[in-house]
This record gives C-alpha cells, structure tokens and sequence, in this order.
C-alpha cells in the first residue's frame, strides 16, 4: 500500500513539472475548489471579489473521513471592505466530512485505515469481517415473539395479573372462563361471573362444614341431601375438637328422626406470626421449612437428623449427609446401606477364571498360541481344534494360528505381501495369491485402515514420529475451569463477581471466590449503638466503624448525632426550679413545693398578719388576727 502510495506521488510530481507555470498575479481564479482555493494557481480566493489576500490571511483544515474540513480567509479588497464597511471582512466556509470507504473489503477504510463493523445482513446480528455481535434480538411490533431481525424466538406468550385469558404480548387467548366444584358462579381465572345463582332444583354440592348450602343457604340433611324439619347446632367446633348438629329429617324411620353431622375442628390460626394461636391463645412451635429442624419462631430444635429409607446417605428433612457407603461383605461389591456399586470383579495371578471378592467366573479358557495346548489364563491343558479364524487382525494374520488370511475364502494364501504401510490418515494394502481366484493371477487385494492419530500425553500433537500433526487448538468448554480441556495448560484467570465487605467476588466462569474483600463494599447498613452518655455507628455486615465512640451533643435532651433522647438523671429540683439533668444540662421534671432555698418572713398590718417563705411566696400561716398579749402579738411579735 506505501509503495502504491509512493509512485503515486512520484506521476504527479512529473505532471506538475511539465504543466506551464500560473503566477497569482496573471491568474484570473475563475475556478475555485470547496476550499476557495483557485484550481489554477493553488491560492486561497475571496470567493466574493476573486481577490488573493496574503498568505498568512488564509487558513485551511482539511476535511477527514468523519469530520468536516474548515476554511477561512480575511479579505483586504476595496469591493468587499465597501460593502461591509470594514477594513478586514472574514470568509468561511465547511466542507463535509469525507466518509469511510473500502473498496477492496478488508475491513479498513482506504483513507484513515480506521477498522469498522458492517453487517449487510443483519439476519445474523454479527459483522460479515470480524463476526462481532452488533446487535440483539428485539421484537418491537406487531408482537409474535420472534426477533424482527432474525425471526428466532425470544419468548413465550404469558399471561400476568390481571388475568384476561389473553397473552400480555400477543393479546393471542391462552384460556377460557371455567368454574370448578365446588361452584361460586365466578371464574376460577379472571373472577368474572359464569352463572347465576338459583335455589330452584338446588343440588347441594357447595355445603359447608355447618351443612349449609352455598347457594340456597339452605341447611342441607347429610343422609339425603334434603332440607330437614328442624336444625341445632348443639356445640362448636374449636381448634382442636370438632363440634355436633342435630337435624329433624323425614329421612330417618325413627321416632325422633334425628341425624346427626359432626362439624370438623377449626386447626389453630396465628396471622400475627406471635407463636400463639389468634383463636384459643395455645402456644404451638410450628416448623413450615424442616429443612433446619427448629421452629419457625422460636428456633426452638423440633426434630433430629434421620434417614430411614437410607437409600442416599442423607437426612429424609434436611439432605445432610449421615453416613458413607461401606461394604462389610464384599462379596456383592455394593454399599450394604444404599446398594450402590463400590468395585468391581477382579482375577489377580493365580488367575482361576473367578472374581476374587465374589467368586464369580469372569472368563473361559482360552489358548491363543495352540502350539502349547494349555490355557494362556489359567495353563491348564486344552484340547487341540482345527483353527477357525475368529481373530483376525487389520493385517489378515490370525491371532490363533498366526497364519495370514485370504478375505475371500478364508483360507490361507499361497503368497502374502504387505504393500504398503497405512498411516495416521492413509490406508495400507494387502496383497495375495489365492486359489479361490478364478485368474491367472489370483490376486487378491486388502485394504488396512489408517492408523489414526493418538495424542495421549494431551499435547495436541499426534504421538506416531512420522506423523507429529497438530490436531488441535487449547480449548476450554463449559463449565470452564480456566484450563485447556486438553493439556490443561491456564488459559484464563478469574474473572467477573463482585466483592463485598464479608466475601470475596465469585468467578463467573468455574463458581469459585476469588480476589480479596473490598473494604467500603457494605451490604448492611449503617446502625448506631448508643449508652446513656455515648454513641457508635457501625456497619451490620462487618462491623466496620464508621463513628468511633463519642460522648453525645446535647440540644434540648437529644443528640444531634444520633438522636439518643436522654433519660434525664441528677440534680435537685427546688421550689423555684427544676432538676438540672447530670448528663445534657436540661432541666426536667416538676417543681419541689417543699423544696424551699430561702427564710420565711412576716408581713405585718395594725390588726393581722401573714407568713410566708420569700423564695417563691408560698403562705406558711395564711392572714390571721393578732392574738395580743401585753399589747404584743403573741405569734408575729408586732408592738
């Protein structure tokens, strides 16, 4: 591409040489390129007067594949400075941006060699270049559940609350009104109303548990389902006992014609989840998920860990594993508690043809070199057979008598020749001399089938020296394990998950954490613990402090930090005033009528007198005569 670009400059360098010179001053600019530059001599032109201002005056940003090009000049000529009234008029003008191309489709555009996606068809979301993924599948309308690009099918009709029969997506109807017994004349479904009710010809089949009917609300005689003459309810039903009606009906050929209905027991109920049934207050530990063995309100432990299918190992509640496989009595090879297979027969030397844990016969006497006529197992002797050829290997040579093999009769060739060699890929030839060819040569011909690669030290190379093929590339499927499924050479690092303040971030590949704690990664919230004078805010989650122990700032009996309301303690409260809090200085609480800090004092008329305590007034001896005694007051000393 630098050489195709070199000679090019180097034509049009040649051209220019040979074409005549134009001066700025002989030129006319009647041509002018999108840069008002003139065709002819190269100058930046006003557009306007045709004149050339100095160089300097003219500037010029070419234009590139995405962005726009910018020209600007400043015009110094009399026709253009008239018009405007000035001395310097500016010129500007944009070019648009150029475009990518590419013609010969190598993915880089021709100009700035910049790489671009472009998906022809998108019918497959991918770039037609580089195969990355430009878009998803979407179904924006009419709504059928299929891509609008690709037509897959990306989801399913359904049909949510508020229930109407009919898909949310397609409006397609999923269902049809039903009511099942027993009938409340509305629609199991959406709630809508099916039928009517009626009392005339009434079946009965909606009774409750007092016998009466829900659609007549009739009671209903539980011998012949009809209306009875007469009707009680001689006791209720509680949360543990059930209750008795006693009914007259004409069913029954007795003197009294009573039927009696039990009415079942209500169950205890507790809505308040308080441990504590709403209906007769018993207290019962219930356990809905037993799985933890502890009551649901309590944690109370209710039950213990037990396997009495023993099938699995594990608790019939909780699937905790209780016990491992053992296999006291070998001899059936399997886990004496949940039968599964734990070994396998096996016949170490001596070899007997029996398993040596059950004794079973694993095999049969065999004399694969018949010279010997003993048993290649076991050596006991075997009887000499004429040879039938049943092994037969990829090179026509018998296993038995070790003979080569003719493919068309089965007999042994008169001459035998192996051809050539099979290979990883390549087959191999056989040929021979045989009889049961009707020819003057007799040929008979054998194909060996390729030997096929191996590569059992897992290092994508074929193990045979002559062949040392690449057979393939470190690959790691689903679930990933970050190593090659082959070699087991890395081939990535964890990656993925979030970190938090108590656990580490989880590999969204192989499941595994990964990675250290992150710090300020709170899952919790941060709570205040608080004393009388002090406060600590932590996190839930790990503890974190986020406010270390500090003495409580009072305002009006509450800490502005963490709104501990101060229960006021100390001081003395007085007639006048009240205790002053040892802990946040308020004042709290009532005024002590007793609690006097001053004298008590009189106060003194010509014909009574009064006590009073000059703290806060309060009257010790309220307005009294004088009682005289020698011209003195007797309680008040007045003369």
């Amino acid at each position: 591409m630098k050489k195709k670009m070199i000679a090019i400059v180097i034509v049009l360098a040649m051209l220019l040489a040979t074409m005549p010179t134009v001066y700025a001053e002989e030129c006319a600019h009647t041509t002018l390129d999108r840069y008002s530059r003139c065709v002819d001599c190269g100058l930046g032109v006003c557009p306007d007067c045709r004149v050339a201002p100095k160089q300097i005056y003219y500037m010029v940003t070419e234009a590139t594949c995405e962005g726009e090009g910018v020209w600007t000049l400043f015009c110094q000529s009399t026709p253009c400075c008239e018009a405007s009234g000035k001395t310097l008029v500016t010129k500007r003008g944009t070019v648009p941006a150029l475009g990518h191309s590419d013609e010969n489709s190598d993915h880089y555009c021709d100009r700035c060699h910049k790489a671009f996606c472009v998906d022809v068809n998108p019918y497959d979301h991918k770039c037609d270049y580089c195969q990355t993924i430009l878009s998803e599948c979407a179904d924006v309308g009419p709504c059928d559940h299929k891509c609008d690009i690709c037509r897959a099918v990306i989801s399913e009709c359904r049909d949510e609350d508020p229930l109407d029969h009919k898909c949310d997506i397609c409006q397609k109807v999923l269902s049809e009104c039903r009511d099942a017994a027993p009938p409340d004349y509305i629609c199991d479904v959406c709630g809508q109303a099916v039928s009517e009710h009626t009392t005339e010809g009434c079946t009965h089949i909606d009774i409750d548990a007092y016998r009466i009917c829900g659609n007549c609300k009739n009671p209903v005689c539980p011998k012949c389902n009809g209306t009875p003459e007469g009707y009680e309810i001689t006791s209720q039903p509680s949360c543990e006992t059930t209750g008795m009606i006693v009914m007259m009906c004409v069913c029954q050929n007795t003197p009294t014609k009573t039927v009696v209905s039990i009415i079942p027991a209500l169950g205890h109920t507790d809505a308040n989840k308080d441990h504590t049934c709403d209906r007769c207050g018993k207290t019962s530990c219930t356990d809905d998920n037993p799985a933890d063995h502890q009551c649901d309100v309590c944690q109370t432990v209710l039950s213990e860990c037990v396997d009495e299918s023993r099938v699995d190992h594990k608790c019939d509640i909780c699937r905790k594993v209780l016990s491992e496989c053992v296999d006291e009595d070998p001899e059936d090879h399997k886990c004496d508690v949940c039968q599964t297979v734990l070994s396998e027969c096996v016949d170490e030397s001596p070899a007997d043809h029996m398993c040596d844990v059950c004794g079973k016969v694993l095999s049969e006497c065999l004399d694969d070199d018949p010279v010997d006529l003993k048993c290649d197992i076991c050596g006991a002797a075997v009887p000499e057979k004429p040879c039938a050829h049943v092994n037969i290997d990829n090179y026509r040579i018998c296993q038995r008598c070790k003979q080569p093999i003719c493919p068309k009769c089965g007999g042994v060739p008169e001459g035998y020749e192996v051809k050539t060699q099979p290979a990883c890929e390549l087959d191999g030839m056989i040929v021979m001399m045989c009889i049961c060819q009707n020819t003057l040569t007799k040929i008979v011909t054998w194909t060996i089938p390729a030997l096929g690669h191996i590569d059992e030290n897992h290092d994508h190379i074929c193990d045979r020296s002559a062949c040392g093929t690449t057979l393939s590339a470190c690959a790691d499927t689903d679930p990933k394990d970050h190593q090659c499924d082959i070699c087991g050479k890395v081939l990535s690092g964890h990656t993925g998950g979030t970190a938090t303040c108590t656990a580490k971030a989880v590999c969204s590949h192989c499941g595994e954490a990964y990675g250290e704690l992150k710090a300020d990664g709170h899952t919790g919230e941060a709570r205040w613990t608080q004393t009388a004078d002090q406060h600590e805010k932590k996190w839930s989650c790990c503890g974190a402090v986020v406010v270390s122990p500090e003495d409580h700032t009072w305002e009006n009996g509450t800490c502005q930090e963490c709104g501990y309301v101060c229960r006021h303690t100390g001081g003395t409260a007085t007639c006048t005033a009240k205790a002053v809090c040892e802990e946040c200085g308020e004042a709290y609480g009532e005024l002590k009528a007793d609690g006097h800090t001053g004298e008590t004092f009189w106060t003194k008329t010509a014909s009574q007198h009064e006590k009073k305590w000059d703290c806060c007034g309060a009257v010790v001896i309220s307005p009294e005569d004088h009682t005289w005694e020698n011209g003195t007051c007797r309680e008040c000393g007045y003369v």
